[in-house]
């Protein structure tokens, strides 16, 4: 089974440890200081943009940052295929097919048509995902 991720818990954890004050980091990521709050407490989660953005400010990759891995391996970049195109690149990589996402999944057409069209998965969405292709958060946002 595992391990329940809880975003907040480990956000925090790696902010105490680097000595970053929470006002500050919402500055550097460009967020509200209420929206840093909401995402320790657990009570909002981020979008892929926020994700790759606090990512990229703590210079690790984004499943150390949910502490799905003990790795932190800086990753930064800004040019990352659309998350649509990426994730049924990453769908063809393992053989799964939409109408098979479909049946394992509650991720049906409109979710690829709504991301194709500016919308952006929230963190749950992106462990589903990435859980059911079998691969890191990184890997299916193209990251790495």
């Amino acid at each position: 089974m595992e391990k329940e991720i809880n975003f907040g818990e480990s956000l925090n954890e790696i902010l105490s440890h680097r000595n970053i004050n929470i006002n500050d980091f919402a500055k550097a990521i460009n967020i509200s200081w209420s929206t840093a709050y909401s995402w320790l407490r657990n009570s909002t989660e981020p979008n892929l943009s926020a994700l790759i953005a606090t990512a990229d400010y703590l210079k690790c990759t984004i499943e150390f940052l949910i502490g799905r891995s003990a790795n932190e391996s800086p990753i930064v970049g800004n040019n990352y295929p659309p998350i649509a195109q990426r994730i049924k690149e990453v769908m063809k990589e393992n053989g799964i097919s939409s109408y098979k996402l479909r049946k394992i999944s509650k991720y049906d057409g409109s979710y690829f048509y709504n991301w194709e069209h500016g919308s952006e998965p929230l963190l749950s969405t992106l462990i589903e995902l990435s859980n059911l292709l079998d691969c890191s958060i990184d890997h299916l946002i193209g990251r790495i």
